[in-house]
C-alpha cells in the first residue's frame, strides 16, 4: 500500500477512536466523487416506518375523481365546462383549485389553468392517455390557455388573461404546456402546440432583450413579473420572484430541442448567466428546479460553464428571503424529510404540489451530472416514502382539517390535502356581534368551513360615538392573534380595540389606532385560553362629523399546538369549505412516474427519463440508491423490446452485463448509488470528447478517458449460468 495513503488512513482511524471530528471528505458513489447536500446528509438513508404508496395507483385515482362528470355529493362533480370561448372556438374544461372552492365554481367560472394542465400532465404521466379517453381530447382542450388575441401568446392561468403580475404564474403554465406537448408528438393539434412553444419562447426571448440580455450581458430578473403589453418589468412592494430566468431557461431549451433555433438556445445561456452572476438565493415558488435541470444539460449536451451544484443547493437551503426549501426533519413523530415547502423557523409548511414537482424537475439532472447521483437517490426516496402524509389515510381524523368530506365522498383517498403544517393553525371569526352605540351594517360574523363575511360598515350614533362588541369562540391554544383590515387599507378615524373574558367587562385596552393609519391593526390577545369566549370591543369617542368605519375582516388566528397536521389555507383564509387539494394532487403522476420498487424493500428503480421533456435520445437510464446499512442485490426486469442487452453502470463508468438476455442483477454498496443505462446487446461505443455514445446515443455525457469500456466482447459464460443473470456489483464509494 502507498505509504502517504497508509499514514492517511491511519490518522483518521486515530482520529475516530478519539472521538475528534475528521476532516470533511468528498463521497464518492460507484467511483464517481458525489456533491453532499447538507440538508440531504441530515436526512435519513432508509425512511422511519418506510412505506411506499403506489403512487401510478394513486394517479389514476385521481384522475378517475377529477374528471368525472357524473359523480354527485357534496361540492361534487369536481370538474365542469368552459364554453367561454374566450381565446379558441373551443370547448374547454376547469376544475377547482380545492374540493368546495368559494371562489371557482362553475357559475363563476373562475379557475386555475395550473390545476387543469397538471391533471392532465400528471394522469399521462401515469400512463393514461388524455388525449383519447373516453372519446374526448383532454390535451388538445388545453389550448383555450394560451392567450393570443390579446397579443399575449404565452400560456397563462386564466383564458383570455394577460401578463405582468407574477413570473412564476406566468411562466409555470407554459412549462407544463409543453411538458403535455412533448408527450404527445403524433396529437392531431401537434403543429399547432409546436407553433404555441415557439411563440413562447420568441415573446420570452423579446422579453430578456427589453431586460437587458445582449450577447454576455443577462437580463434582470430581478423584479415580480414582466409585462408584454407595456413592454416592462413590474415590481410589487412585498417581494420580488428573480428565478424567473430559471423558467425562462428551461422554456428556451424546450424550444430549442423542439425545433433547434440557435436563437432560443442562446437566450436560455442569457437566462442562466443571471443566475450564474446572482449571489443572493434567487427561489421563489417552484422555477428555481427547472433552471437547474436546464443548465446541467446545457452544460452537458452543449457545453458551458454553468454553475448546477450553486443552483442544485439554492433549491434545498432555504436561504431565500422567502424561505423556500425542502424539509429535513420530524416533526412530532412524522417525518417529511425531502418534502418542499417552506422551511421559514417557525411557519415550516410541507407543499403537496412543490413536492411532486420539484422531483420531476430535478430527477433528469442525474444523467446530464453524474456528481448528483447518490444525493438525488437519497431524497427521492424519502420524498417517495413521506408524500403519503399528504393524504387523508395517514392521518386520524383529529389531526387533519377535512377528514368527514374524504372518508364519505374520496373513499380511495386519492386527493391529496393542499400541505401539512408542523404547527396547527385555526382562524377565529366572531360568533356573534352587537352594536352597543351606533348601528352595523353587514356583519363580520362567521363559521368555519362557510364563505367568510364579506365585512361590516360601523356608523357612528349622532354625536359621532361608536361602540361595537364582538364575541369570538378561542380553542384552547398557547398563542391568539387578533388582526382587523380597513377597507381601503386606511383607519378613517381614531378609535381602541378592548379585550374582556366577560360579555360585561372589565375592559382592557388592547390597542389604539391613529385615524389614517395604514395597514392592518393587529395584536397578541392576554390569553391563555383553556377553550372558551373572548369578547372584543371597538370603540370610538364622540366626534363632529365623524365618518364611518369600514371593516373588511375580522378574525383571532390561533396557533392551537405545536403538533403538526394535515390542511391548507382554504378553511384557514376562508377561501373554500375544504382543504383537499386538486392543484397539488393532479401531479402525483410524475412521481408515479419517476418511482418503483424493486424486489429490495427501500430500493427504488428511480427513471431518470420518465419526466424530462424533448429529451435528446437516450437509452432506459435508472438510478438505484441503497439506503441499507449493507450491501444489496437487486433483480430489474428489463425495458420493454430489451430481452436482450448491455447494461452500462455510468458511475464506474463499466458494463456490468454484455449480451444478457434475462433479470438485471446488480448489487449496490451501503449508502451508494448506481446510475444504469440499458443499451442494445454487443453495443459498439466510442469516446469523444469525454461523451461515451453507444452507436448514435450519448449514454455518459462525462467519462473519462482513463475508465473508457474496451470494445464490446461478450463475458465468458460460467457453467449452470448465463449473461442475464451475471451479477455485477459496483465499486463502493471511498474516501
Amino acid at each position: 500500500m502507498n505509504t502517504r495513503l497508509l499514514r492517511r488512513l491511519l490518522f483518521l482511524l486515530l482520529l475516530k477512536t478519539l472521538a475528534l471530528p475528521g476532516p470533511a471528505l468528498p463521497r464518492a458513489a460507484a467511483g464517481v466523487p458525489q456533491i453532499e447536500i447538507p440538508e440531504i446528509e441530515r436526512m435519513p438513508a432508509m425512511p422511519p416506518g418506510y412505506r411506499l404508496r403506489d403512487w401510478k395507483q394513486t394517479a389514476r385515482d385521481t384522475d378517475a375523481i377529477a374528471f368525472d362528470f357524473n359523480r354527485r355529493g357534496a361540492h361534487l362533480p369536481l370538474p365542469w365546462r368552459d364554453d367561454g370561448r374566450v381565446d379558441h372556438d373551443l370547448t374547454g374544461f376547469a376544475l377547482p383549485a380545492y374540493v368546495g372552492d368559494f371562489r371557482q365554481t362553475p357559475r363563476s367560472n373562475n379557475y386555475d389553468a395550473i390545476t387543469c394542465l397538471g391533471a392532465v400532465l400528471g394522469a399521462g404521466a401515469a400512463g393514461i392517455d388524455k388525449s383519447n379517453q373516453h372519446g374526448r381530447d383532454w390535451v388538445g382542450m388545453l389550448q383555450i390557455y394560451y392567450s393570443w388575441k390579446n397579443g399575449t401568446r404565452l400560456y397563462l392561468n386564466n383564458p383570455g388573461s394577460s401578463s405582468g403580475k407574477s413570473f412564476w404564474y406566468e411562466l409555470f403554465p407554459s412549462i407544463l404546456f409543453a411538458q403535455i406537448h412533448s408527450r404527445h408528438p403524433a396529437h392531431p393539434a401537434h403543429a399547432a402546440m409546436r407553433a404555441q412553444l415557439l411563440a413562447i419562447a420568441d415573446r420570452w426571448r423579446e422579453g430578456c432583450i427589453a431586460l437587458g440580455a445582449s450577447g454576455e450581458r443577462a437580463p434582470d430578473f430581478d423584479h415580480t413579473a414582466y409585462n408584454f403589453t407595456t413592454g416592462k418589468p413590474f415590481d410589487n412592494p412585498r417581494w420580488r420572484e428573480p428565478d424567473a430566468a430559471a423558467g425562462v431557461a428551461w422554456l428556451e431549451l424546450a424550444a430549442h430541442a423542439a425545433a433547434g433555433d440557435p436563437r432560443h438556445l442562446e437566450t436560455a445561456r442569457q437566462a442562466l448567466r443571471f443566475l450564474d452572476e446572482r449571489r443572493q438565493n434567487p427561489f421563489y415558488e417552484i422555477l428555481l428546479p427547472y433552471g437547474v435541470q436546464a443548465a446541467a444539460r446545457i452544460n452537458a449536451a452543449h457545453g458551458g460553464g454553468h454553475d448546477t451544484e450553486k443552483l442544485f443547493r439554492w433549491v434545498f437551503d432555504g436561504s431565500n428571503p422567502r424561505k423556500w426549501g425542502v424539509l429535513a426533519a420530524t416533526w412530532d413523530g412524522v417525518p417529511v424529510h425531502g418534502l418542499s415547502g417552506s422551511v421559514h423557523p417557525g411557519h415550516e409548511y410541507a407543499f403537496t404540489m412543490n413536492s411532486f414537482v420539484v422531483p420531476s424537475a430535478l430527477a433528469p439532472v442525474a444523467r446530464y451530472d453524474k456528481r448528483f447521483a447518490r444525493a438525488l437517490g437519497r431524497w427521492l426516496l424519502n420524498v417517495a416514502a413521506n408524500a403519503r402524509h399528504f393524504y387523508p389515510d395517514a392521518w386520524p381524523p383529529g389531526r387533519q382539517t377535512s377528514w368527514d368530506w374524504a372518508r364519505d365522498h374520496d373513499p380511495a383517498f386519492a386527493l391529496a390535502y393542499e400541505g401539512v403544517r408542523a404547527r396547527t393553525l385555526r382562524r377565529e371569526r366572531p360568533a356573534a356581534e352587537t352594536a352597543a352605540v351606533g348601528s352595523i351594517a353587514g356583519t363580520l360574523a362567521g363559521a368555519p368551513g362557510r364563505r367568510p363575511p364579506k365585512g361590516a360598515v360601523l356608523r357612528p350614533d349622532s354625536t359621532g360615538a361608536l361602540a361595537v362588541n364582538w364575541r369570538i369562540d378561542l380553542p384552547a391554544a398557547t398563542r391568539h392573534t387578533f388582526s382587523m383590515r380597513f377597507r381601503d387599507d386606511r383607519a378613517p378615524r381614531a378609535l381602541d380595540i378592548l379585550g374582556a373574558t366577560s360579555p360585561s367587562g372589565p375592559w382592557k385596552k388592547l390597542l389604539s389606532v391613529a385615524a389614517g393609519a395604514k395597514g392592518n391593526a393587529w395584536k397578541n390577545l392576554p390569553v391563555r385560553s383553556p377553550g372558551a369566549p373572548y369578547y372584543l370591543r371597538l370603540e370610538a369617542p364622540p366626534m363632529a362629523d365623524a365618518p364611518k368605519v369600514a371593516i373588511d375582516e375580522l378574525h383571532v388566528n390561533t396557533l392551537v399546538s405545536a403538533a403538526p397536521e394535515a390542511g391548507g389555507d382554504p378553511t384557514y383564509l376562508g377561501w373554500g369549505a375544504t382543504d383537499i387539494g386538486l392543484y397539488g394532487s393532479v401531479f402525483a403522476g410524475l412521481l408515479g412516474a419517476l418511482v418503483e420498487p424493486t424486489d429490495v424493500e427501500g430500493i427504488l428503480r428511480i427513471d431518470c427519463l420518465a419526466t424530462e421533456a424533448f429529451p435528446p435520445p437516450a437509452r432506459p437510464t435508472w438510478l438505484l440508491y441503497n439506503p441499507h446499512p449493507e450491501t444489496k442485490t437487486v433483480t430489474l426486469k428489463p425495458p420493454a423490446r430489451h430481452e436482450r442487452h448491455d447494461v452500462y453502470e455510468a458511475l464506474s463508468e463499466k458494463f456490468l452485463v454484455r449480451g444478457g438476455d434475462g433479470p438485471i442483477t446488480v448489487s449496490i454498496p451501503p449508502d451508494s448509488a448506481v446510475l444504469l443505462v440499458v443499451c442494445p446487446p454487443d453495443s459498439a461505443c466510442r469516446l469523444e470528447a469525454g461523451r461515451l455514445w453507444c452507436g448514435e446515443t450519448v449514454i455518459d455525457y462525462a467519462c473519462s478517458t482513463a475508465n473508457a469500456p474496451a470494445p464490446a466482447t461478450p463475458p465468458a459464460t460460467p457453467p449452470g449460468s448465463s449473461p442475464a443473470t451475471a451479477t455485477a456489483s459496483a465499486t463502493a464509494r471511498h474516501p
